[in-house]
């Protein structure tokens, strides 16, 4: 699969800031054309960073593919 369009995810600042480090793994389809259907979050290390996570993940677009495929992949931040 090839991403076309990758948002990023828009994390609390001031969270980032206390956290210093934080990560969100989820989950996806992609559709034959190309768009991202039900992100899910498979593991989370703050329930603030979920939401912004699936978020940026739903505007996500790849190129068009034969049939829909599972996704997996890993946001975060690390400010140290």
């Amino acid at each position: 699969m090839r991403l076309l369009n990758q948002v990023e995810p828009d994390f609390p600042s001031a969270l980032q800031r206390r956290l210093r480090q934080g990560s969100v793994e989820v989950a996806f389809t992609v559709l034959p054309d190309g768009s991202v259907s039900a992100p899910s979050v498979l593991r989370s290390s703050h329930p603030r960073l979920e939401t912004p996570a699936l978020e940026a993940v739903a505007q996500w677009r790849f190129a068009p593919i034969d049939a829909a495929k599972p996704g997996v992949v890993v946001l975060g931040f690390d400010l140290d």
